[in-house]
């Protein structure tokens, strides 16, 4: 939990401890906030969701439930014990994913408030359980081999039990057959309930983190509730939820509504004593949030308004790279070059509705017309129009694609056409010459490599995939 001009690791540290116990092997933390109000989750290494939750004259509020509706009955157990009290009124979900729903069973028994959003998202969950049921297993036989083996780091060691003991419990829920549980009152842009004593004003943010985010403000409490959409401070090297604030491509968003409600937050940041985010291993100040809202809003107004310009995704991409058009943000957690590029390609896409050039060039290469498949692409790219896009990403991928099938032709075509579209990027070089070595053609490939390496004389793959080549044609 974050102060505005405190650390929360400070706050994390001199908050009262109101009890600590261990459920499966795990230790459970209950940490008082004020008089009424307390945060529970579970561990200490892994990024487990923190419930809060609020004694109000009309009963006790909770804000989120877990993975694991094991753990929801025991945090629900201890917050009743904490309070004195059983009279639980309303759970909230801040947004849709498994860690803040799957629990909600739990609390069938009250009303349960979420973004309109929420409840389609939870079906979605819900509808691929057994996929997760399969992965999770998968997830436990890769963590029992790593904990088998003798691991000279203990912290990390201590970090696969802890994690192991989660997906145990985790694949014991999804096994005995979880219910899944609805909101049963939902808005679509702010709600207020009022609780006596307390008032909870909710306010839609998605777009970012999930389509229905939502922020929970207690000016009674100085608290406000950010779920999972940002944090300017980690505790931990595997921040989990918190390690992104992007946007993602096809999340379904009305974002101008979503900075008018971040405006209407920052207005009254005088009543806001902490900011709570909805993991235990981060922090979000009021200086973060604004510069995050501030990055946000110049990214939507910004991408918008060059599309409708017509320009190019790589234009685009160059006009809002993160180190010339948002330098106070580099280093900053949840922000990075990778992710704010993945940001604007989402945001162009969303409001072009742009078309994926290499996945156009794989149908028309199916079509068996390889040579007539190039030319159209070269075509296109030289229309630069807004409906396709160029992604050199996306090339590359199909590329070692139709490599990995051993069809070297088409390898050899779509990495040759990369090199044209960006020809001083040093990595479709090294691509195009591991084409040319695979198929036997070792003169092509050193040509192809040194030339990546004059590019990025760093590159360490060009460099051992050089002295390979030579060292076997001696």
């Amino acid at each position: 939990m974050g102060k505005v001009a405190t650390s929360a690791l400070l706050f994390l540290l001199c908050a009262t401890l109101v009890a600590a116990e261990d459920y499966y092997d795990l230790e459970i933390h209950v940490k008082q906030l004020s008089p009424k109000v307390i945060r529970l989750w579970i561990g200490d290494l892994t990024s487990s969701t923190a419930v809060v939750a609020f004694s109000t004259e009309k009963g006790i509020v909770v804000v989120d439930s877990t993975q694991c509706p094991a753990i929801d009955t025991k945090f629900r157990e201890i917050i009743a014990r904490e309070f004195g009290r059983d009279d639980f009124a309303y759970l909230i979900n801040t947004h849709e994913h498994a860690d803040h729903t799957f629990g909600n069973q739990v609390y069938a028994d009250c009303e349960i408030v979420a973004h309109e959003y929420c409840a389609e998202g939870i079906r979605g969950n819900f509808g691929a359980i057994d996929r997760l049921l399969e992965r999770s297993k998968g997830r436990l036989q890769e963590l029992e081999n790593l904990l088998k083996e003798d691991q000279s780091d203990a912290k990390t060691k201590a970090t696969n039990l802890e994690y192991y003991r989660l997906v145990q419990l985790y694949v014991k829920s999804y096994e005995s057959g979880m219910t899944m549980t609805l909101p049963t009152k939902t808005f679509a842009d702010t709600m207020t309930l009022d609780m006596g004593d307390m008032t909870f004003e909710l306010f839609s943010t998605g777009g970012t983190h999930s389509a229905g985010d939502i922020m929970i403000l207690v000016p009674e409490e100085g608290l406000l509730l950010t779920g999972d959409m940002m944090a300017d401070e980690w505790f931990n090297e595997k921040p989990g939820c918190l390690a992104a604030f992007m946007f993602r491509r096809g999340l379904k968003r009305d974002f101008p509504r979503t900075l008018a409600n971040l405006e209407r937050i920052i207005a009254r940041k005088g009543e806001i004593k902490d900011l709570v985010p909805g993991h235990w291993n981060g922090d979000i100040s009021m200086e973060g949030f604004e510069k995050r809202y501030g990055y946000a809003k110049a990214l939507w107004e910004g991408v918008n308004a060059a599309a409708a310009e017509g320009k190019q995704l790589e234009e685009v991409q160059a006009e809002f790279a993160l180190e010339t058009r948002f330098p106070e943000l580099v280093g900053s957690p949840g922000i990075d070059k990778q992710i704010n590029a993945v940001s604007v390609r989402s945001i162009w896409l969303d409001v072009t509705d742009a078309e994926s050039a290499s996945a156009l060039l794989s149908a028309a290469i199916n079509k068996g017309d390889l040579e007539g498949a190039v030319k159209e692409i070269e075509d296109l790219h030289a229309e630069r129009s807004n409906k396709v896009y160029f992604d050199e990403g996306e090339f590359n991928a199909l590329g070692y694609r139709y490599l990995n099938e051993e069809r070297f032709e088409e390898a050899k075509a779509v990495f040759k056409l990369n090199v044209k579209m960006y020809p001083e990027s040093w990595n479709v070089y090294d691509s195009l010459a591991e084409a040319y070595m695979l198929s036997g053609d070792s003169e092509k490939a050193i040509e192809l490599y040194e030339k990546s390496l004059e590019l990025n004389p760093n590159n360490a793959n060009g460099r051992d995939m050089l002295a390979r080549i030579r060292s076997a044609s001696k």
